[in-house]
């Protein structure tokens, strides 16, 4: 699994260096950039170097009209502190530091999800458990957008985070899952759904017991419950710590509205708006039939190989995301956390000859997304 791994990151690095040899000078390096600034100070990895060596501003900042102004507020604070103490222990610069320990954070989620995926295949009686975590390890390895799990970017520790949170809730071992999903509520704003799929296992659970097919454990029932609580204050934790820090109740939202520029903050209206944007009257059309063919691979029983958790966990996630997110060039990152979705393409796939022409489809895809979101050429770029 781990070679698997080490082979989609080598891609990865050679993509990078194919794309700083045709990268002009920017504010964060110079022309050509050597591979550690390209793949540490680029895009929102200057934000988290910013926020790892000075923290964050006291005060949100504003233009004339008293519009809140793009700042550090809008980056969840996990990461950063995470390089910051390595920097303190081993006095390496963020430069190298950064991208090494997303590398490293990256292989403890494939080693996680590789477990994750053969348990639960095994248990449900499949034989192709191993070749199917290979494969789903394979193909999220080489999401278009996998790059950023060898750069300054959350995707590594989120993914990691969010995969040990399944783990620890399929092995039924709620204690330890709580300072992880409280962990991954500072991370990146994907608690909620992780809290959808703690409700669906106690559910679950809870329709078991009541069947008399199990019996709760001593201690199950009150770990279960604070583990469900733990995961919904986590949803809201970081907006209520910009609040408080920032002595304004709607910070977080202010902060947030301050990439979307004219597109509305309702729910899932601006998926129609960019959709209009991008491809005119049937722009509609189009983002009914894209979400259409996501769900339904979401909600497909391939999707379910490794079990109701992880379904849960990709449907939960990509209806957060339609409902919360801001529909720019970053969605294509953002479904780097629906790894479910490339389990359910693993078992379609099946044999080995068909995940290896999807791979090289996605690897194609890789480059093709460094290329012309990573590389910047200003004044302008669609972000990463």
């Amino acid at each position: 699994m781990l070679a698997v791994y080490a082979v989609t990151r080598a891609w990865s690095a050679v993509v990078f260096l194919l794309a700083a040899r045709g990268q002009p000078e920017t504010y964060w390096g110079p022309a050509q950039p050597d591979y550690a600034t390209f793949v540490g100070l680029f895009w929102d990895g200057s934000w988290y170097r910013w926020i790892a060596e000075y923290g964050y501003p006291a005060e949100l900042p504003v233009d004339a009209a008293g519009a809140v102004q793009q700042n550090a507020w809008a980056f969840f604070p996990a990461y950063p502190i995470l390089v910051r103490g390595l920097m303190l222990v081993t006095g390496a610069p963020w430069v190298g530091l950064a991208p090494a320990a997303s590398l490293a954070l990256g292989a403890g989620a494939m080693l996680v999800l590789d477990r994750l995926v053969q348990r639960e295949v095994e248990i449900r009686g499949a034989r192709l458990g191993r070749s199917l975590a290979l494969g789903t390890v394979l193909l999220v390895g080489l999401h278009p957008a996998a790059p950023v799990l060898q750069a300054a970017y959350t995707e590594s520790l989120a993914l990691f985070l969010v995969v040990l949170a399944l783990w620890l809730l399929v092995q039924r071992r709620y204690g330890w899952a709580i300072p992880v999903v409280v962990a991954l509520g500072f991370t990146r704003a994907v608690a909620l759904p992780m809290a959808v799929v703690v409700l669906v296992h106690l559910g679950m659970r809870w329709r078991d017991v009541r069947a008399g097919r199990e019996a709760l454990r001593r201690g199950d029932a009150a770990r279960l419950m604070s583990l469900a609580a733990a995961a919904l204050a986590a949803a809201i934790a970081w907006p209520l710590a910009v609040a408080v820090a920032t002595s304004r109740a709607d910070g977080y939202v202010q902060v947030q509205s301050a990439w979307r520029g004219t597109f509305s903050s309702a729910p899932v209206v601006p998926w129609f708006e960019m959709a209009s944007y991008l491809v005119g009257d049937a722009g509609w059309l189009v983002l009914v039939l894209v979400v259409a063919a996501v769900m339904g691979l979401a909600l497909s029983r391939h999707a379910g190989a490794a079990g109701p958790e992880v379904k849960t966990w990709g449907v939960a996630y990509l209806a957060y995301l339609l409902l919360v997110a801001f529909p720019q060039s970053s969605v294509v990152r953002f479904l780097l956390l629906a790894f479910p979705l490339a389990l359910a393409v693993a078992a379609i796939a099946r044999v080995w000859w068909r995940t290896a022409a999807i791979a090289v489809l996605l690897a194609a895809a890789q480059l093709g997304w460094v290329l012309w979101l990573w590389q910047l050429t200003e004044p302008t770029g669609w972000p990463p």
